[in-house]
């Protein structure tokens, strides 16, 4: 796999290149983490944002088997919002569920998601922390995002 960054600073995420612009290759959880959490997943019934009358979202990929393998997040939703406790737990929720599939899979033995309010009332901050089967070492990353710019 292709490895991915995800710039806190810049709020993007890029390929991973070599200086003489080769890519990089990902034998860790950082690219298959990054495309759950930022890629779009498709409105479920019952989720309220102010486009989904018109925009439901998802990713084309999922079309492929029938729409069972649900790639993607619905972080996408809390857009434009501000991070209210109900849309910190949202964002959990959201988070939680994108990354289910590492459990399903077998990849990971425990997935544990911790979303917090930052500095401002848009900036949401999250930890995920992530153990693998057999294995001592927990993987680790932190982000903040802001609500406003998803």
């Amino acid at each position: 796999m292709i490895r991915m960054l995800y710039d806190n600073v810049l709020q993007y995420g890029d390929l991973d290149r070599t200086g003489d612009l080769n890519l990089v290759d990902d034998l860790d959880l950082e690219t298959a983490v990054l495309i759950s959490i930022f890629t779009e997943r498709r409105v479920e019934p019952g989720d309220e944002h102010s486009d989904t009358l018109t925009y439901k979202g998802g990713w084309w990929g999922n079309a492929i088997d029938g729409g069972t393998d649900k790639i993607g997040s619905r972080m996408w939703l809390l857009a434009r919002e501000k991070a209210t406790v109900s849309n910190v737990n949202k964002a959990r929720v959201y988070l939680e569920e994108c990354l289910k599939w590492l459990l399903d899979d077998g990849v990971a033995k425990s997935v544990v998601v911790t979303t917090v309010r930052g500095a401002k009332p848009v900036d949401l901050q999250f930890t995920i922390d992530i153990a693998r089967p057999g294995d001592t070492t927990l993987w680790t990353r932190a982000w903040e995002i802001q609500l406003d710019a998803l």
